[in-house]
C-alpha cells in the first residue's frame, strides 16, 4: 500500500503555509512542533496513512492512539508534526506524498524546521540558517535579518522538501538551527520559534515557555534518578541505529 494523507476531519478554509517538523536531531521539530500545538490551539486535520509500509508503532496519549505522523490546522497554518524520525528508506515516499497534499490544498509556502549538532557552540544564542527552494526569496530572508546557509549539504526530510518545493513550484524556507547535543535543546527552540514569528506574523506568546512546559523532554529533578536517567523507559523505542536523523554537512561543500 502506497504512503498517503489522508484527511481525518473537515476544515472550512486552507491555510497557506505550512510549517514541517518531520527532523528529529535534538528532538528541536518535536519541541517547536509541541508549542506551536500549544499556542495555537490546533486541532488534528489529517495523518500519514499507509500502514504495510509505516513502522509499526502507535503513539497513545490519555490512553486512545494516535498516527506517529500527524497535520494539525488552526485557521491560518498547517503543522506537519512527526512524533518519530522516518525511515530513511521511506522518506521519499512520506514527503512526496505530502507535497501532492499541499498542491491539492493550494498551500503557497511550507517552512521546515530542523536541527543540526555543533562540536561547539561559539555564541550564547544558537545560530539559525536558512536555505531556499526559490532564489527570489532570498530579499525576503535579508529584510528580515535572517542569515543564509552559503554552502553545505542537506539530507533526509529537508533537503527533499527544498527539491519538492521546485517540482511542485510551492516556495520552501528551511531553518536549520545549531544545536549544544542530541538531547533535547530548548534554547534553540526558542529561538526557532522566534524565527517562525518573524517570517510567518504569528501571534505566538513565545515568553511563557519554559523547560517545564515540556516535561516528557526536559524532566524534573525529581523524575530523575542517582544514575542520572529519567524515569520514562526508552529502551524498547530506540530506533536511533536504523532510523537516521536529518542533518546537513557543511563540510561537504559543494
Amino acid at each position: 500500500m502506497d504512503i498517503y494523507v489522508r484527511n481525518v476531519a473537515s476544515f472550512a478554509e486552507h491555510p497557506r503555509v505550512v510549517i514541517q517538523c518531520l527532523s528529529n536531531t535534538a528532538m528541536i521539530s518535536r519541541l517547536v512542533g509541541n508549542a506551536l500545538m500549544y499556542a495555537l490551539d490546533m486541532e488534528e486535520v489529517a495523518v500519514i496513512d499507509g500502514t504495510e509500509s509505516l513502522p509499526s508503532v502507535a503513539i497513545v496519549k490519555n490512553g486512545v492512539i494516535q498516527y506517529p505522523i500527524r497535520i494539525y490546522s488552526s485557521e491560518n497554518i498547517f503543522l506537519v508534526f512527526s512524533e518519530i524520525t522516518i525511515p530513511n528508506n521511506l522518506i521519499n515516499a512520506v514527503v512526496n506524498s505530502l507535497f501532492k497534499w499541499y498542491q491539492e490544498h493550494s498551500v503557497e509556502r511550507v517552512y521546515t524546521i530542523s536541527g543540526v549538532t555543533t562540536v561547539t557552540r561559539p555564541a550564547k544564542i544558537p545560530s539559525v540558517l536558512v536555505a531556499l527552494s526559490h532564489g527570489e526569496l532570498s530579499s525576503e530572508i535579508e529584510d528580515k535579518g535572517l542569515v543564509f546557509l552559503e554552502r553545505g549539504a542537506i539530507y533526509g526530510s529537508v533537503g527533499l522538501s527544498l527539491i519538492n518545493g521546485k517540482k511542485y513550484n510551492i516556495p520552501v524556507i528551511s531553518l536549520i538551527a545549531e544545536t549544544k547535543s542530541e538531547e533535547a535543546d530548548f534554547e534553540t527552540t526558542i529561538v526557532l520559534l522566534e524565527a517562525i514569528k518573524t517570517l510567518t506574523g504569528l501571534n505566538i506568546s513565545i515568553e511563557h515557555f519554559q523547560p517545564s512546559s515540556f516535561p516528557h523532554y526536559f524532566p524534573d529533578e525529581s523524575e530523575v534518578d542517582e544514575e542520572g536517567d529519567d524515569d520514562f523507559d526508552d529502551e524498547d523505542d530506540d530506533y536511533s541505529d536504523n532510523f537516521p536523523d536529518d542533518y546537513f554537512d557543511p563540510t561537504d561543500l559543494l
